[in-house]
C-alpha cells in the first residue's frame, strides 16, 4: 500500500500560508535570542547525578555519601517565596548542637591516637556532608504530604527563548496532593485582566511574562489568585514535541472542524521547532507525534482560547498517562533532552520522588480561571475579565485547596475593586 503522507521537514512549507498561520503569533517586539544552553559537559553531570541518584533511591540508601554526591546547592535568592522559607526552615533547624556534634566527629577522625595533627578540613567536610544529608532528608520527607504547587508557562518562542520578551500562551497552575498523587489543573487564560507588576500596571495576564519573564509571571500569579507558587517551568513548543516523541507519541480524536485547521498548524510547528512531522489525512482517531500533538493544543482558530486550554490540558493529560508506564531510561531520557530547553527553579533533586513514583500521580480534575467571566474590551485590550476577581479567588482555593481555609488578602480585595472600577462589571 503507497503511502501518500504528506512528509515536512523544516523549512521553507509554505501551502499553507494562505491560511494566516505562518508568523501569526510573533510579537514584533521580540528580539529574535537565544537563552544559553547547557554545555557537553554540564548535560554530562546531568545525565550522571540522574543514574546516580535514582540508584539511591531504589536502594533505599540514606548514607550522607550518597545524598551528598546527589545534592546540588540552590541560591536561596532566586527561590520562589515558599521555596526560601522552606530553605530558611531548614537552615534554622540545624542547632549549634548538630554543629557541635558533626564538629565532634570530625575530630575523632582527624585527631588523633596517634598523635597526628588534627585536620580542619576534615572538620568542615563532616559539616557539609551531614547538613547536606539533612536537608536532602528533609526535603524528601516533607514531600510525602500537603500540597505542591507548581506554575507551568508555555511560550510561542520561535527561536527557544524562554525568559521575558516571550509571550506565555500557556498559564497553568498544576497542584500536587503529595499523599494521593492527584494532580488538579487549572488554566489561567491568557487574555485575563490582571494586575501585571508592582507598579499598579493592569493588562494581559501573558504580557506579564512578556516583560518580566516567569519572576514577574509569578508575581501576577500570585497576587491576582493569592495561591503561593513552590515551583515554576517554562516550555517552548519544541521542548514539548521532543517529549511526546520519546514518550511514543499520543492517541487523540481530532473533530472535523479541528482537522480542517491542525495541518496548517502541523506545517508551522515543523517550521518553528525544527522537527519533521507529516500532516494528518482524516479526522476521527489519530496517532499524534510531538509536533501534532503540539499543533493540536495550539488550535484555536474554530472555537475560542477556552476551548484551547482544554486541549492543552488534554495534551497533559495523555503525556502524563504516557509517562506512567515509561521505564527509568526513557524517564531519564525525556530529562537529558527536555532540561536544557527549559527554564525552571526545579532540581534533579526535586524531582527524584517523582522520577521514583510516577506511577502514583494521576490528572484529576481540571478547570479554567477565572471561572466567572466576560469577554469585553477595556481600553484598546480584548480581555477576559473576572467576575469578581476576589469570587473567582475563593472558588480557585476551594477547587485547589479544598481541605483548607482561606479569606482573600486585602491586596487582591484592592486589585479586585479596580479590576471592577476599570470594567463596570460587579456582576454577571
Amino acid at each position: 500500500m503507497t503511502d501518500n503522507r504528506h512528509d515536512l521537514q523544516p523549512g521553507n512549507n509554505n501551502e499553507y500560508a494562505e491560511e494566516g498561520i505562518e508568523g501569526r503569533h510573533r510579537n514584533p517586539r521580540a528580539p529574535r535570542r537565544r537563552t544559553a544552553g547547557i554545555n557537553k559537559e554540564e548535560l554530562q553531570s546531568i545525565q550522571n547525578s540522574i543514574e546516580q541518584s535514582l540508584s539511591v533511591y531504589e536502594k533505599a540508601d540514606c548514607k550522607a555519601e550518597h545524598y551528598n554526591k546527589a545534592y546540588k546547592p540552590v541560591n536561596t535568592e532566586e527561590l520562589p517565596y515558599s521555596r526560601k522559607a522552606e530553605k530558611g526552615a531548614f537552615e534554622n533547624s540545624v542547632t549549634e548542637a548538630d554543629k557541635n556534634t558533626a564538629a565532634g566527629a570530625a575530630d575523632d577522625i582527624a585527631g588523633s591516637k596517634s598523635g597526628k595533627k588534627k585536620h580542619p578540613v576534615l572538620k568542615t567536610l563532616l559539616v557539609i556532608v551531614v547538613c547536606c544529608a539533612a536537608f536532602l532528608g528533609y526535603r524528601f520527607f516533607s514531600m510525602q504530604s500537603g500540597y505542591y504547587t507548581v506554575a507551568v508557562f508555555g511560550v510561542d518562542s520561535r527561536n527557544g527563548n524562554v525568559g521575558k520578551d516571550a509571550l506565555s500562551d500557556v498559564n497553568i497552575l498544576a497542584r500536587v496532593d503529595m499523599a494521593t498523587g492527584e494532580i488538579k489543573l487549572v488554566s489561567m487564560y491568557r487574555d485575563t485582566y490582571t494586575m501585571i507588576n508592582s507598579d499598579g500596571k493592569f493588562h494581559k495576564l501573558n504580557e506579564a511574562y512578556f516583560k518580566g519573564g516567569p519572576e514577574q509571571a509569578i508575581w501576577a500569579v500570585e497576587h491576582n489568585t493569592d495561591v503561593k507558587v513552590d515551583d515554576y517551568a517554562t516550555f517552548n513548543w519544541k521542548a514539548v514535541a521532543d517529549t511526546i516523541n520519546i514518550l511514543g507519541g499520543v492517541d487523540l480524536e481530532i473533530t472535523d472542524k479541528e482537522f480542517k485547521y491542525i495541518n496548517a498548524f502541523i506545517t508551522e510547528t515543523v517550521n518553528s521547532t525544527g522537527i519533521g512531522s507529516y500532516q494528518l489525512e482524516h479526522a476521527g482517531m489519530n496517532h499524534l507525534d510531538g509536533v501534532q500533538a503540539v499543533a493540536y493544543a495550539r488550535l484555536r482558530l474554530m472555537d475560542t482560547d477556552y476551548q484551547r486550554t482544554e486541549r492543552q490540558r488534554k495534551v497533559i493529560g495523555l503525556a502524563l498517562e504516557k509517562a506512567r508506564n515509561a521505564d527509568y531510561a526513557t524517564l531519564c531520557s525525556i530529562l537529558t533532552a527536555v532540561l536544557p530547553q527549559i527554564n525552571t527553579s526545579v532540581t534533579i533533586d526535586d524531582l527524584l520522588p517523582f522520577a521514583k513514583n510516577i506511577s502514583k500521580y494521576y490528572i484529576g480534575e481540571t478547570a479554567g480561571f477565572p471561572f466567572d467571566r466576560q469577554g469585553m474590551d477595556v481600553g484598546k485590550l480584548d480581555c477576559v475579565v473576572p467576575v469578581t476577581l476576589e469570587s473567582n479567588a475563593v472558588k480557585l482555593h476551594e477547587f485547589l485547596y479544598p481541605d483548607e481555609s482561606y479569606t482573600p488578602s486585602s491586596q487582591l480585595k484592592e486589585i479586585s475593586d479596580k479590576i471592577i472600577s476599570a470594567t463596570g462589571l460587579d456582576s454577571l
